[in-house]
């Protein structure tokens, strides 16, 4: 197990530590998620697992990467419109 610091964040790139905006262009309208580890999951905020599968589907990616995908019978059509690094 490694344990994550605010240095080993790659700059604009979604991974740990990030928070991503995206345009879903299925309901028309932006999103955030904040990507971090399995304890500080909060789906209800929008505090997703980066191992969860939406994690899986959008990490390494970078701001103007278009994806679309299917997860669990949903289907995903997203744009990455910027990421940042958060606090930790």
């Amino acid at each position: 197990m490694k344990i994550m610091k605010m240095e080993n964040v790659v700059d604009g790139l979604v991974g740990f530590g990030t928070k991503v905006l995206l345009y879903d262009n299925i309901q028309n309208k932006e999103v955030t998620y904040t990507f971090m580890g399995r304890w500080e999951s909060d789906p209800e905020n929008n505090i997703i697992d980066l191992n969860a599968p939406i994690g899986k589907m959008l990490i390494s990616h970078k701001v103007g990467d278009a994806i679309e995908s299917e997860i669990n019978n949903k289907r995903f059509d997203l744009k990455i419109l910027s990421i940042e690094k958060i606090e930790f």
